[in-house]
């Protein structure tokens, strides 16, 4: 039985429609998967620009609980959402785009996490542009490293004391000094009225630099352990040798 030609025209259309559907969503597909490569490599361009960055601000705005489990909560609701809302987003070409996509979004936020991760504070990280502040952190994930629950105390009214490092029987009162020049006394006298305040066992002043005449002579009369930055590694061999201090 003959197909009548205006059906097999019909049939044809068709198929040509549906096979003009199929190349057409393909095509969109690859130009879609093309954009989003496109935008994702600018994206890692953006963060690994701010990789050191987002490092330091990861391990800043996170703290040790008391029960010893580092929390990150402060840096997962403002530290990464900041950066990605007023760094990212303000010079991306296509943040648009990013707002729009939940997965695009997910993935540069796994993106920064996973950036910021890999750039928290190392002990090789240690450069001359450190902040003060910086610096405190620095010493505190030394400290952390070797096993010691560290508290960080106020910006303002810490009594002389940045850190205050618990282990074993120890509670280790720490004032720490990024000097260009030698630390002198005035950093002894903070840290011992401090040990009396935080109800510490033992007083430290850490540097990166050395400690005046002065400064030695006070901490010898006080008990204060003088210390540069690289024997945090050992604080507790240095602590095991020390004579017990009389209160």
């Amino acid at each position: 039985m003959l197909i009548p030609l205006w059906l097999f025209i019909v049939a044809v259309v068709i198929i040509f429609l549906n096979i003009s559907k199929i190349v057409y969503a393909r095509n969109k597909l690859i130009r879609n998967a093309v954009r989003e490569k496109e935008i994702i490599e600018e994206s890692k361009e953006i963060i690994n620009k701010y990789a050191k960055n987002l490092g330091r601000e990861r391990f800043s705005n996170s703290s040790t609980d008391p029960y010893g489990i580092r929390r990150y909560d402060k840096w997962e609701k403002k530290g990464r959402e900041y950066f990605y809302q007023k760094v990212l987003l303000a010079i991306h070409s296509a943040s648009s785009e990013i707002e729009k996509s939940f997965s695009l979004k997910s993935y540069i936020m796994e993106l920064i996490e996973e950036t910021a991760i890999a750039n928290e504070f190392l002990s090789l990280n240690l450069t001359q542009s450190f902040s003060g502040e910086e610096y405190e952190v620095f010493c505190e994930k030394e400290l952390e490293e070797k096993g010691w629950h560290v508290i960080r105390t106020p910006k303002t009214g810490d009594h002389g004391v940045d850190l205050v490092a618990e282990k074993d029987s120890y509670r280790l009162c720490i004032q720490c000094k990024r000097y260009s020049r030698s630390v002198g006394n005035a950093a002894v006298q903070e840290v011992t009225a401090g040990k009396s305040h935080y109800q510490g066992t033992h007083a430290a002043v850490v540097t990166n630099n050395s400690f005046t005449k002065k400064a030695i002579e006070l901490a010898e009369s006080n008990h204060v352990i003088l210390l540069h930055h690289e024997e945090l590694k050992r604080l507790d061999e240095i602590l095991t040798k020390q004579v017990s201090f009389p209160e």
